[in-house]
């Protein structure tokens, strides 16, 4: 097909790779009249990212704090600039260059580490620069381009000589968030008040240090500085849960919150505590309170608001403090006062320790409403996490002996429960058992879920589970090691100076041991790949789970007892008996949902679910069998299911034994003698496996339950040269006059076998009357160690029948000069297939070997997608997110775009579906 090339392609959209410090006219890649995005993105399984944007005036400085753009005040007061937070360590920046006011000169996209960890420690990340869609240009950056960085200015829009032009920068500093926002001139936490003075009137005389000094500096992993507050009277602000405050002439009376005034913050003596409510400072009317508008800086402190947010505030806290619509800043403004009464209170205060239950509880009630904010979603699961060092129940002995929760996979870190349950199976020497084994898999950010584990959940688990013990057995030995299990928690509130709490256990953290994560990558993978199949079957029909085209997609391990019951009755028979089963399809068919049509993927699919059940069906399509229909009989046998193709060894016993069989029911019976002849004979073929004898023997079964034709076997035998097609002849003889009676009708069939194999009828007459010593053919005697077939004589009759032992043993002699000569041309046919057949792509091309200049992740895409030349969008999402790639349509300009460097062409082409370019696939072959 013709490829064109796409939209994506003209020269003012081709996509474009900067790199750090590479400067560019913004209007060379986009049109700076309209909307345009700025989309980064950070591969860090173990860090938290903020993302941020600086409005500046062209000194570089911050033109007001309403320009500082986070996720929690997401906007500028102008509309220019949009930040969407739609996933963890995922930004999205929309600026429209036209809303912005003059003043503004450049705008810096940020990122900060939220918590422990510098930027060396994530895998990669990249900003891509787009518009309408399309992508213009995109910056890519990894963990070792940096060091201990923890805060990134990672591209500038800036304006020079009246043109936007864009930077990428790359470049950080060694510190947080809290001095990127210096380097911009703004201040943290707090920012200019109005009316100062009333404020500063009620802040009391500092007292000595020593409360945080003698309690929590223990607990902390920076800096040990002691100008902290004093412990007197920190309780006497707190009101309880269900504990009343009136401000602003309305009671509100949940409680949980600090009241009153001159409480300091935590770690300063010059600031108030953020999360006090003073009700002597100004508040505007409640009635037209929005508290769904943002109206907080990034730290918000109660005081330091205006007295519309302090309205929106107590709105919210009157009203539940539970719409999921609240502005998050509000949220963080209330969650600070749980933070604090649970981490400085309680270390001192028995009253404030007894309340931590309602703390931890009134912290899940929120995280529960508000989970989709990703940055209060990880403060508060950190919170509680870390409090559960307090609890006795959190070291309960033998945890692992109850079932584990329902983990939340987050981006960070492991659940405490789940390390101190890991830890106390090292520390007992017991194994793993699967179902941790599981939640551990699914819980640690560092595994890679393929799209099985999700789209098709609990088939994954059960598969997991299954593999586990096989794997593993009773489960995986951990040992124990030194690292000891280490509890962190970044606080949230600007009160505290130092920002990070820690605590270590003397529990062994299992969870660092690298060779152990590998192994279960390793079997999830191989899940996985099992459900492949199953999982895109549902992902392109969601409404047809439980059907037969579902069911026949997915592993027969995972289907039900219901499912499974018959094949497993017809299993244990089998084993009982050694002799393969006859049964009506319809009845077979019966077992299973309802077939709508029978058609050759749906049996194919259905054979392969067999042989995982370790049964084999004939016909067999693969063996050159026919489709059945519900009226004819199939044969159900033991089979391993390790021959899927026929081997030339079997077309040759297969093709030998249909003939012999037709001459064996020519006379409408078949019997016992001739019958135990021919499975004699199958036993007799030295040259087969084991597994191809089993088919073979049901492959008998089913020629006898039936009328064998020649149509069936014409196209293979019209192949054979002319001295094949004469000792087969002449060895169907031998096989008719072995029971030294010839009827009719053997002779007939025989004419039409002779006729088929172009062979002389008349010289069929007499072999028929020859004695078998006398004829034109050579006879050699068996040797006893050859790799052919002989023929033994059949069992005695009743009647007292013998056969003569001349003809058993030029039967033989014969069988096995068919048999070589037929296993020869066979082999010599199969070889000239394989050089006609054009090979597989994936066949020969090497994993890890990268193509056209590109990385190993895009070069293992572009092999996949050499399999088919179609593939649906839905199918090439799924395949890239198996080979580490998240954004399918930048991979594939990327793909495009290194293709024309190449050949000059597009290697793929269209959205949906997308072709594959056949004459780059054939220069990919060569």
């Amino acid at each position: 097909m013709a490829f064109a090339n796409p939209s994506w392609l003209k020269p003012k959209l081709m996509l474009m790779n900067l790199l750090r410090g590479q400067r560019l006219k913004l209007a060379d890649l986009i049109d700076v009249s309209s909307l345009f995005t700025i989309e980064a993105v950070v591969d860090a399984p173990r860090l938290m990212i903020d993302f941020s944007c600086f409005g500046l005036d062209a000194n570089s400085k911050l033109v007001d704090s309403r320009y500082m753009i986070f996720c929690n005040r997401p906007t500028t007061p102008c509309g220019a600039v949009l930040l969407e937070c739609p996933a963890n360590n995922t930004a999205i920046v929309n600026i429209d260059l036209q809303k912005l006011p003059i003043s503004i000169g450049k705008l810096v996209i940020a990122a900060a580490i939220d918590g422990d960890g510098t930027m060396s420690q994530l895998t990669s990340g990249s900003l891509t620069l787009g518009q309408s869609n399309l992508k213009a240009a995109t910056f890519a950056f990894a963990g070792n381009d940096f060091s201990a960085e923890k805060a990134l200015m990672l591209m500038e829009v800036y304006r020079k000589d009246g043109h936007w032009r864009v930077c990428a920068q790359g470049q950080g500093f060694n510190s947080g968030l809290d001095v990127l926002v210096h380097y911009f001139g703004g201040t943290v936490p707090k920012e200019p008040r109005s009316a100062p003075s009333q404020a500063a009137e009620q802040l009391p005389k500092p007292s000595p240090p020593n409360f945080l000094q003698r309690v929590l500096k223990p607990l902390f992993t920076s800096n040990g500085a002691t100008d902290v507050p004093s412990d007197s009277g920190l309780s006497q602000h707190w009101k309880p849960q269900g504990v009343p405050i009136k401000v602003a002439n309305v009671t509100i009376d949940a409680g949980l919150l600090y009241f009153g005034s001159g409480l300091f913050s935590i770690g300063s003596r010059s600031t108030l505590e953020p999360a006090l409510i003073n009700p002597n400072l100004p508040i505007d009317k409640l009635a037209a309170a929005n508290y769904q508008q943002h109206l907080l800086s990034y730290w918000s402190s109660y005081s330091e608001i205006s007295p519309e947010a302090r309205a929106a505030y107590l709105k919210w806290l009157l009203q539940g403090r539970n719409d999921p619509l609240a502005d998050i800043g509000y949220v963080f403004l209330y969650f600070y006062g749980l933070e604090r009464r649970a981490l400085v209170d309680a270390t001192t205060d028995p009253i404030a320790k007894a309340e931590l239950p309602h703390i931890v509880q009134e912290a899940g009630r929120l995280l529960e409403i508000y989970h989709n904010n990703a940055s209060f979603r990880g403060y508060a699961t950190g919170f509680l996490e870390f409090l559960k060092a307090d609890c006795p129940e959190s070291f309960a002995p033998q945890q692992y002996l109850a079932p584990p929760p329902d983990f939340k996979l987050t981006n960070w870190s492991l659940p405490l429960t789940l390390k101190l349950v890991l830890g106390q199976l090292a520390m007992d020497n017991e194994p793993v058992p699967a179902r941790w084994a599981y939640a551990w898999l699914m819980a640690d950010p560092t595994i890679r879920h393929r799209t099985p584990a999700h789209r098709c959940a609990s088939e994954f688990k059960q598969l997991f589970i299954e593999k586990y013990g096989e794997v593993f057995g009773k489960g995986m030995r951990l040992p124990v090691n030194k690292t000891k299990i280490k509890i962190s928690y970044h606080t949230a509130s600007p009160s505290f100076s130092y920002r990070t709490l820690e605590r270590k256990l003397d529990i062994p953290d299992v969870t660092v041991l690298t060779s152990r994560i590998k192994k279960l990558q390793t079997l999830a993978d191989d899940c996985s790949e099992m459900l492949n199949a199953y999982s895109r079957f549902l992902g392109r029909n969601p409404d047809h789970a439980g059907t037969l085209d579902a069911l026949l997609e997915l592993p027969y391990t995972l289907w039900t007892e219901g499912q499974k019951k018959h094949l497993q009755t017809i299993k244990q028979t089998l084993e009982t008996t050694q002799t393969p089963i006859g049964l009506q399809f319809a009845k077979l068919k019966a077992w299973l949902p309802e077939w709508q049509t029978l058609t050759k993927p749906r049996v194919l699919a259905f054979i392969n679910r067999l042989a995982e059940a370790g049964l084999g069906i004939e016909p067999d399509p693969r063996f050159g069998g026919g489709i059945p229909h519900d009226d004819s009989k199939v044969v159900l046998f033991l089979d391993d299911g390790s021959n899927v193709s026929p081997s030339p060894r079997y077309s040759t016993a297969a093709l030998t034994l249909h003939l012999a069989v037709m001459v064996s029911m020519a006379d409408g019976d078949v019997g016992m003698t001739e019958r135990d002849l021919l499975v004699r004979q199958i036993e007799d073929w030295l040259h087969l496996e084991v597994a191809e004898k089993n088919r073979l023997h049901a492959h008998l079964r089913w020629l006898l339950s039936g009328t064998p034709e020649l149509k069936s076997v014409k196209k293979r035998v019209e192949t054979l040269p002319l001295p094949a097609r004469e000792a087969l002849g002449h060895f169907l003889v031998l096989v008719a006059k072995a029971d030294n009676i010839i009827s009719a009708n053997e002779v007939k069939v025989l004419e039409k076998i002779y006729k088929l194999l172009a062979l002389d009828v008349q010289s069929l007459y007499g072999k028929l009357h020859g004695t078998g010593t006398d004829e034109p053919i050579t006879v050699r005697q068996a040797a006893s160690n050859s790799g052919g077939f002989t023929i033994p004589p059949p069992p005695e009759t009743p009647t007292g029948v013998q056969l003569d032992m001349s003809r058993v043993a030029a039967l033989k002699e014969e069988s096995k000069k068919v048999t070589d000569m037929l296993v020869a041309i066979f082999e010599q046919d199969a070889a000239i297939e394989i050089l006609a057949t054009p090979p597989m792509p994936d066949n020969e091309l090497e994993v890890g070997e990268n193509l056209w200049g590109l990385d190993t992740l895009h070069s293992d895409l572009i092999k996949s997608l050499c399999a088919r030349a179609q593939w649906s969008r839905l199918e090439l999402e799924e395949i890239a997110t198996d080979c580490g790639i998240m954004m399918l349509d930048g991979a594939l300009e990327q793909i495009n775009e290194a293709a024309f460097d190449t050949f000059d062409a597009a290697f793929t082409e269209g959205d949906d579906p997308i072709d594959i370019n056949q004459d780059i696939l054939k220069e990919l072959i060569k």
